[in-house]
This record gives C-alpha cells, sequence and structure tokens, in this order.
C-alpha cells in the first residue's frame, strides 16, 4: 500500500487559506468585544423601556392617586372600592403613553432614533459575530453610536427643558427616564466597539490583527501567541 502523499507546499497555503475562509464565515460569540455584548444587551433592554409608560398628565395622575386610595384593605369591604378602583385605572391608562403611542413630533423624532440605535446596535453584534468587517468609522457601530448621541439630547430636552417649562401639562414617568439611562448604556457600548473597530482596522494595516476566531498561524501546538521557549 503506497502511503498518502505529502501536500506540497502551495498546496498546504491554499488549504490554510480555505479553512481560514471557512472559519471566518462561521459565526461565534468569540468575535464580540465588551462594547459589543454591552450595546446588544442594552438595545434590547431599551425596547422593553420604551414600552413602558413614559407621559401621562393630571388627570392621570389623579386617577392613579383614586386607585391607590381604593386599593383592597383587609379591614375593609372591597364591594364599592372595588368598581372605583377599575374605573380609575382605566381613566389613568387612558392618560398615560409609551414611547409607541406619543404622537407629538419630538416624540415622533425620538422614537425614529431610539428604533434605529437598538437595531443598529443589535445589528453590529451580529455582524461582528459573523466577521464581517467595515471600515471605521462607518460601521454600525459607529452608527449606533452617532444616532444614539442625538437621540439622547432630543430626549434630555424632552425630558428636562420642554415638559416642565413648554409642555407643563405633561407629567413624565419613570419609563422615559429609564430608557433615557438604557440609551446613554448603547451609545457607551457602540463607542467602545467603534474604538476597538479602529485599533483592529490599525493593526490589519501593519499585519499584527487577525481574527479572534482563528488560531494562530505557525503558532506553537501548546500556546497560540508568543514566540516558543528555547529549551
Amino acid at each position: 500500500m503506497n502511503p498518502a502523499a505529502e501536500p506540497t507546499g502551495e498546496q498546504g497555503d491554499q488549504d490554510a487559506q480555505g479553512g481560514r475562509t471557512r472559519n471566518e464565515e462561521r459565526p461565534t460569540l468569540r468575535r464580540l468585544r465588551r462594547g459589543h455584548v454591552l450595546a446588544w444587551v442594552a438595545a434590547v433592554v431599551l425596547l422593553f423601556a420604551m414600552a413602558l409608560d413614559w407621559y401621562t398628565d393630571a388627570q392621570g395622575v389623579d386617577a392613579r392617586r383614586t386607585e391607590s386610595i381604593y386599593a383592597p384593605q383587609p379591614d375593609r369591604s372591597d364591594e364599592i372600592g372595588g368598581p372605583i378602583r377599575e374605573d380609575a385605572t382605566i381613566a389613568a391608562e387612558e392618560h398615560e403613553q409609551n414611547a409607541f403611542q406619543a404622537d407629538a413630533l419630538l416624540d415622533r423624532l425620538i422614537l425614529l432614533g431610539l428604533l434605529a440605535t437598538a437595531m443598529l446596535a443589535v445589528a453590529a453584534g451580529v455582524l461582528q459575530a459573523f466577521g464581517r468587517r467595515f471600515e471605521p468609522p462607518v460601521t454600525p457601530s459607529g452608527l449606533a453610536a452617532v444616532v444614539g448621541a442625538l437621540t439622547g439630547v432630543l430626549l434630555l430636552f424632552r425630558i428636562v427643558i420642554q415638559q416642565p417649562g413648554l409642555d407643563a401639562a405633561t407629567e413624565i414617568k419613570f419609563g422615559a427616564v429609564l430608557s433615557l439611562a438604557v440609551l446613554a448604556l448603547v451609545v457607551l457600548g457602540a463607542a467602545d466597539a467603534l474604538r476597538n473597530e479602529e485599533a483592529r482596522a490599525t493593526d490589519e494595516g501593519t499585519g499584527s490583527e487577525r481574527d479572534p476566531a482563528s488560531p494562530a498561524r505557525n503558532a506553537p501546538p501548546w500556546r497560540e501567541d508568543g514566540p516558543a521557549t528555547s529549551e
């Protein structure tokens, strides 16, 4: 029986290149950096925060107060308080709005900005896991950071300046404040991911960067990085 022919140097290089190409196309969480993970998780939380109540008005506040006054008590019959509480709950919900229900122009701009930021942050994480690369600074992470920062300015204006002054009839609820805080985390994560992408692009220009999901080429089997120690 003839032994299997050893691959030539050129054929070995082609096989190694093909292996690296297949490895780069395979999705893996090992490619994700801290910024991608932070922006990704915060973007999902942001979508839930947007569904919470953001705004109400004086009537809504009064209805919630009535609802709490007629809350069930162990020493009091709920025969009269029950219907009153139910009516107050319905009235309060009619005056409360979340990010998807607010129909003012500024609120619509904020909604579009939040949705765009969340989608870009999620897309950046997915594309990074698949090994897709873009030229910084125009990357999904970079766009998420910019759009998120601009949206944060609009939301901050809506909460801090417009509500107590130009729109005093509106009461800000917890959902709006929580969304602003989570949006800040998305921006911080996206900015950190962008810095990592810029550093990687710089390293690639000097030929010192490799795919984190790929083993180091020509590295000793017991160690991926660093020179082999002499015996």
